[in-house]
């Protein structure tokens, strides 16, 4: 690319009929920070406050009990039942269109269980670290 050619892109990009230009102005404009909210702004965000005060309680509290331990073994066990059974569905489904000598069954059983216990690892370590 030649020096020439790199100033008049410069230059193009600079006018304001350029891409980045139409692209700024198509964005949408936001009210200032500062400025008063309508009754229904005011409203959801004191709801979406309430709703994030209740879930940090709920996390800062230490001393969970018997039930939150029983919900989150089964959080977790659906978390990975789930997924294998689809995996199954969905392999058993392509063995019966495709005839071959790959499993589809078991290769999406695999997959399943894979997955379901990757889901399993986020669930339990976004539940267990404090936000």
């Amino acid at each position: 690319m030649d020096e020439n050619s790199r100033e008049s892109s410069v230059e193009s990009r600079e006018l304001n009929g350029s891409p980045i230009a139409s692209e700024a102005a198509s964005r949408p404009q936001f009210p200032p920070l500062d400025a008063p909210l309508s009754q229904e702004q005011s409203t959801i965000v004191s709801k979406v406050g309430d709703k994030e005060a209740r879930r940090l309680k709920a996390r800062s509290e230490r001393n969970r009990s018997l039930w939150f331990g029983l919900g989150m073994f089964g959080v977790v066990g659906w978390s990975v039942a789930i997924p294998v059974l689809i995996g199954i569905a969905v392999g058993c489904w392509l063995d019966s269109i495709f005839h071959s000598h790959i499993s589809w069954c078991l290769t999406f059983l695999f997959v399943g269980i894979v997955s379901g216990i990757l889901i399993a690892w986020n669930w339990i370590k976004r539940e267990g670290t404090p936000r």
